[in-house]
């Protein structure tokens, strides 16, 4: 199952390096999405980005 990462590019939780390398983890593919601006709760933050991600992966 192809698997989309969303996080906020000024996450001070989880550091957006964080998401960096688990591909291999992820057999259908897998795809990192940091948004800029956003920080730990990225569907707060920046809610058009983040369904604007989501449309697009279910294309």
């Amino acid at each position: 199952m192809p698997t989309p990462m969303i996080q906020g590019g000024a996450d001070l939780c989880d550091e957006p390096a964080s998401s960096e390398g688990p591909q291999s983890c992820f057999t259908g593919g897998y795809r990192r999405i940091v948004l800029d601006g956003a920080g730990h709760f990225p569907p707060r933050e920046a809610p058009d980005a983040v369904a604007d991600a989501v449309i697009a992966h279910l294309r």
